[in-house]
């Protein structure tokens, strides 16, 4: 519907209007002169046959001023936002220099897809209440690992990958897992090249299994965890760091992939749910299924976990399949220094629970329709889709 809108506020070309509007300064057209000629028998034979030409006064699409055109976009969804980059290469060239502006302002959307969807994707901006749909290929019969650097990442009962942004529409390659993964981040190891690499880990196996998206075949690192294996990655300051089930916080040395144990002085979180996120300057730490026990930084200085009872204008949005952070979410009807968090209660619907971040319970949110059985809902990030994380070799 956005995008019909644009094209009929441009099919004015520089109407005065839409530059009343947005205040340009453009000096708009007669509308006479914006409609068709009337001809009548005499002129066409004066000319003879030939077709009649009038030097137009107004400019071309293309010629839109970059200011102007991204006034419009901003009032654009997502998805038509990026779809606006195929029309021309002025377009395209203004939306790709307003990308990383126009991604920031988006809020963090819910992914859902109900459980027979082939191809269909619905992303739920839960602040605003609208609901955009993307298609997406080989969409069926296969479980979601969450996202990374704005990519969904999928899998079939084979360990078949699908690495695909939704909305940007680009995929990434890699061949058959030749264990069982759980959690999948992706990296880059030179910030010249497009190549990125994905790191695989599961809680089941004492593995790290790692591949270039250049190269036909995994890299198999054993790290010696099997009684607690590792649960979540994150990136921080360029280094790869890893949580285990019993909440020790390791690092992951590149290029050798080796897990070097940090002397963290306490552990106050357990189990499956962990996660690690990075936050500016902070590693949080927190538990997705016991979200009442609160929010953890690690202090680097003295190396111990530290209970935080305030991110100022950041809000956490917490799934059972990743985490992220978003600042100033107020801009988007959200609310700061606060945790939204996504359950799946039943087949046919789910709840975003927000709580402090001392643990006080602040209300819910149930979404659902019990004709549709829905898969677990995931957060997307549209932020994090501009850049890949970039790690630092020893």
């Amino acid at each position: 519907m956005q995008l019909h809108l644009l094209l009929n506020l441009l099919s004015v070309r520089y109407g005065k209007f839409v530059l009343n509007f947005l205040g340009g300064n453009w000096q708009a057209p007669d509308v006479k002169e914006m409609l068709p000629r009337q001809t009548n028998n005499h002129e066409v034979n004066k000319a003879r046959g030939k077709r009649i030409t009038r030097k137009k006064n107004w400019g071309e699409w293309s010629e839109l001023y970059d200011e102007l055109l991204y006034s419009i976009f901003k009032l654009l969804n997502v998805v038509d936002f990026l779809s606006m980059r195929q029309v021309c290469r002025s377009w395209r060239a203004c939306a790709l220099m307003h990308m990383k502006e126009y991604l920031n302002s988006i809020p963090p959307l819910v992914v859902l897809t109900t459980v027979n969807a082939s191809r269909t994707c619905r992303f739920l901006n839960m602040f605003g209440r609208n609901i955009l749909r993307t298609r997406v290929p080989n969409f069926a019969a296969k479980a979601h690992l969450g996202f990374s650097c704005g990519y969904l990442i999928m899998k079939d009962r084979d360990n078949e990958l699908w690495v695909l942004n939704p909305l940007r529409g680009k995929q990434i390659n890699f061949p058959i897992v030749p264990f069982d993964c759980e959690r999948l981040i992706l990296v880059s190891t030179n910030k010249l090249s497009h190549d990125v690499m994905a790191i695989a880990v599961t809680s089941s196996e004492p593995y790290i299994q790692v591949c270039d998206s250049s190269n036909s075949s995994w890299s198999i690192y054993p790290h010696g965890q099997k009684k607690y294996g590792i649960v979540n990655l994150a990136v921080f300051k360029g280094k790869i760091h890893a949580l285990t089930k019993n909440g020790k916080l390791w690092e992951l040395s590149f290029p050798d992939f080796e897990l070097k144990s940090l002397d963290v002085k306490n552990t106050p979180l357990v189990g499956p749910f962990l996660h690690l996120v990075a936050v500016d300057e902070h590693l949080l730490m927190l538990n997705a299924r016991a979200l009442k026990m609160g929010v953890y930084r690690l202090d680097f200085s003295a190396m111990e976990w530290v209970k935080i009872s305030s991110l100022g204008d950041q809000a956490l949005f917490v799934c059972d399949a990743m985490c992220g952070a978003v600042s100033n979410p107020s801009k988007c009807g959200g609310r700061s220094n606060c945790i939204y968090h996504l359950l799946w209660i039943h087949m046919s619907f789910y709840k975003c629970f927000m709580y402090s971040f001392e643990g006080r319970y602040l209300g819910d949110v149930t979404y659902g329709n019990e004709d549709i059985y829905i898969k677990p809902p995931l957060w997307y990030f549209a932020q994090q889709a501009h850049d890949v994380d970039f790690v630092i070799g020893e």
